[in-house]
């Protein structure tokens, strides 16, 4: 008796088997026990969705007025961060590449100084102008001959000491910030509440608080090096 009850069983089991060989992918079987039987019984398996790609967002810009002068939260604008003014890094490799793109006659300007045997390219020339540390003097050689440019309209002089003329513009932006910056100079921010920081406010002075032409400076060091000062 026990011996027609396993045979039943395994006729029952081959045929169930056979059966669930036609479930789809989708499906498993699942078995059970009752009364003795091993019953199967397909059940679904969910379909796995990978999960979401993560779409990149961009960086909202600071808001820029018309004029490209940035507006901060008072509402006071500035042109350039005093922590990118005092930026002591050499930036040759980078005026070299602005001044063939869009000055190429001042990319080729070279100049006999007093430390080299040889005559030497702007870049290099503004790079020494910009930093003397007996002078205490910390400008951003890229500002300077942004500020050299404009100031002379792009034209190369015939004659002019282009090393002497990026001395003078660097001392002067410098003195103006360290004024901002000198303790005990609150008449000074408050004849300019208009002016966010110690750079904006060298910046204005020298070109003699005339709007225009501080925007002109702006959009010109946009275009030169790719970004908003």
């Amino acid at each position: 008796m026990r011996r027609r009850q396993q045979i039943i069983r395994t006729i029952v089991l081959t045929a169930l088997l056979v059966a669930c060989a036609d479930v789809t992918d989708k499906s498993i079987a699942t078995e059970t026990v009752e009364a003795g039987y091993i019953i199967l019984t397909p059940s679904s398996i969910p379909t796995i969705m990978p999960p979401p790609t993560s779409i990149p967002t961009s960086t909202p810009e600071p808001a820029v007025s018309p004029g490209c002068m940035i507006v901060n939260d008072e509402g006071q604008f500035y042109v350039l961060s005093d922590l990118k003014f005092r930026d002591l890094w050499s930036h040759v490799k980078e005026m070299d590449q602005a001044l063939a793109k869009y000055y190429p006659d001042w990319a080729l300007y070279e100049q006999i100084v007093s430390w080299d045997a040889e005559p030497v390219k702007l870049s290099e020339i503004i790079n020494s102008a910009s930093l003397n540390n007996e002078l205490n003097l910390q400008v951003n050689s890229t500002v300077v001959l942004v500020t050299l440019g404009t100031s002379m309209d792009w034209q190369l002089p015939a004659n002019n000491d282009l090393y002497l003329e990026s001395r003078e513009i660097s001392l002067k932006l410098n003195d103006l910030a360290m004024e901002w910056e000198r303790p005990g100079n609150e008449n000074i921010h408050a004849q300019f509440p208009e002016v966010a920081n110690a750079v904006t406010y060298a910046l204005y002075l020298f070109h003699d608080k005339e709007l225009e032409r501080l925007r002109d400076w702006c959009h010109t060091y946009m275009r030169l090096f790719g970004a908003s000062p």
